[in-house]
């Protein structure tokens, strides 16, 4: 098949990350990528790979209304038997092209659980609500990336007989534990020796994010007497993040947070974690990052957010969002139970889980199956 994908950007995201994972999982099918926006590193990687991409940047200046019309010609050129759309502002653009081309069928994917009023953009809220009007009449289906997603937008207003689930699946092969002596990696990354159990989020600075939560939870956990380092992983956790560094410095935890920033080699990262958590508030839909961890065989604590506890399952441990005194306790838990015979098997359940359930092989086979059911509605 030839899939035509649409996504608002390709900048360093959890979405954009899955689409990569896709092309790749489906080599047997031709891909070219349209970007609405203005490119990024999976942009730059799927390029220098060979694949076809197509960066409309539309909405940096005037001239990007007139590049929204190259979308046309590129789908005539390329003649796709499906059109795959990412993101809110993809599928909105998609579905206003459906309105008034229906020679493909087109498929939109929803990455999302909820919006926050506060923390994401209005224009965003309203593009969500006309894509549940257009729901009923553009998509052959709505593709959920997790169960939670899809009853949201279900109360939301989209049509019920197009949604659909197809969970997000992981390369379980570079994922993976690594079998060895693991502290030479620890002190490579983290710079210095690391004291008591190695807590670890990996989560750009962000409202969704939460780091409020899990600096309190911290904070607490240290009153508690537990000796721990943790690790913070993503962009903007730097130091001259000066919001940061002033809630580290308020609570007393200097010693005890190393900020590591962006980092690409995520697999050691979560290999020389004891624990990976998630202390998101709102708008996880299906958290790459847990089945990340749980794929290397780290255990995780997070929030109930999106699918996350049902990805962690039993392996895990799952706390109310925006509670630090539930976060913490989770911690201290998890900490008393380290390196204990039943760590080691919660490790490894925690790795058999993913490798069952969301594989990359179990999410390639769900969205074929769509592309090749797919009608001009």
């Amino acid at each position: 098949m030839k899939i035509l994908h649409v996504i608002t950007d390709l900048k360093d995201g959890g979405a954009e990350a899955v689409l990569y994972r896709l092309v790749h999982a489906t080599p047997c099918d031709t891909h070219r990528v349209i970007c609405l926006g203005n490119g990024g590193k999976y942009a730059d990687l799927f390029s220098k790979e060979g694949y076809s991409v197509d960066v409309l940047d539309i909405k940096s200046s005037l001239l990007g209304f007139i590049r929204a019309f190259r979308f046309k010609k590129i789908v005539d050129d390329f003649n796709p038997d499906a059109i795959q759309a990412h993101m809110y502002h993809a599928n909105f653009f998609t579905g206003i092209y459906g309105c008034f081309f229906r020679s493909v069928p087109i498929f939109w994917g929803i990455h999302h659980t909820n919006l926050d009023k506060k923390a994401d953009p209005n224009v965003t809220h309203i593009i969500s609500k006309l894509c549940s009007k257009l729901s009923f009449n553009v998509p052959s289906s709505v593709i959920c990336c997790g169960y939670k997603s899809k009853l949201v937008h279900l109360d939301s207003g989209y049509s019920e007989e197009k949604l659909t689930v197809v969970p997000n699946g992981y390369d379980t092969n570079s994922f993976k534990p690594i079998l060895q002596d693991l502290n030479p990696i620890r002190n490579s990354i983290a710079g210095r020796k690391l004291d008591g159990i190695v807590l670890g989020a990996v989560a750009r600075f962000a409202p969704q994010k939460d780091h409020n939560n899990l600096l309190l939870s911290l904070s607490a956990l240290k009153n508690k007497g537990v000796k721990f380092t943790c690790l913070l992983v993503g962009i903007g956790l730097v130091k001259d993040n000066s919001e940061l560094i002033s809630k580290i410095v308020h609570l007393g935890l200097e010693d005890e947070i190393i900020l590591l920033g962006q980092q690409s080699n995520i697999n050691e990262i979560m290999n020389i974690l004891d624990v990976h958590v998630t202390s998101s508030a709102f708008g996880e839909a299906f958290p790459n990052v847990i089945c990340e961890a749980m794929s290397c065989g780290t255990p995780c604590i997070t929030t109930d957010v999106g699918d996350a506890g049902y990805i962690v399952g039993d392996n895990g441990w799952v706390v109310p969002p925006s509670s630090p005194n539930a976060l913490a306790g989770a911690l201290a838990e998890a900490a008393a139970n380290f390196e204990t015979s039943d760590w080691f098997t919660r490790k490894a359940n925690a790795r058999k889980r993913i490798c069952d359930n969301f594989s990359i092989e179990r999410m390639a086979r769900g969205y074929r199956k769509y592309w090749a059911q797919g009608e001009v509605l």
